[in-house]
């Protein structure tokens, strides 16, 4: 009996402190959770929107840092990560895109109904409830097949 109560004790109090020290389940959430912090405030700190077009970086030379200025930028203070080849910021681009992201896996995952097969696959149904192949060539299919050794044959026999 006592051996019974101390794995409970080991069960609640124990696996908790194991989960909480094992380190790729604790690097595991913490990437999930800055991922989600990225998504929720991305759009708060980027620098600039990257959906207005107000930003036209037209190629001239600088004269305080005497440099030919044009497009796409290097990282600098005003680009963290520089820009692509239309002047826009880089890393706007990727927080505001990490938010469309998101948005669109969610609502693939959370899409209703269950995925449609395949079309070669979609008329041709299981025979009994077996793993059943049809060996297709040329747009014409062959009879189904459930036993291996005749998946064997029918694939050997290159008709």
């Amino acid at each position: 009996m006592a051996e019974l109560s101390s794995r409970a004790a080991y069960s609640s109090g124990q696996r908790l402190r194991d989960a909480l020290l094992y380190f790729p389940l604790v690097l595991g959430v913490l990437i999930l959770l800055g991922v989600f912090v990225v998504v929720l405030f991305g759009p708060y700190l980027a620098p600039y929107n990257p959906y207005v077009v107000d930003r036209v970086v037209v190629p001239h030379y600088d004269f305080e840092t005497e440099e030919y200025i044009r497009v796409p930028l290097t990282p600098r203070e005003e680009f963290p990560l520089g820009s692509d080849e239309k002047g826009m910021d880089i890393l706007s681009l990727l927080l505001y895109g990490a938010r469309n992201t998101m948005i669109a896996g969610v609502l693939v995952a959370a899409a209703p109904g269950e995925a449609a097969p395949p079309a070669p696959a979609r008329d041709r149904p299981a025979v009994g409830g077996c793993a059943t192949a049809y060996v297709c060539r040329s747009f014409a299919c062959s009879a189904p097949v459930t036993a291996p050794d005749a998946l064997r044959a029918l694939l050997a026999s290159g008709a």
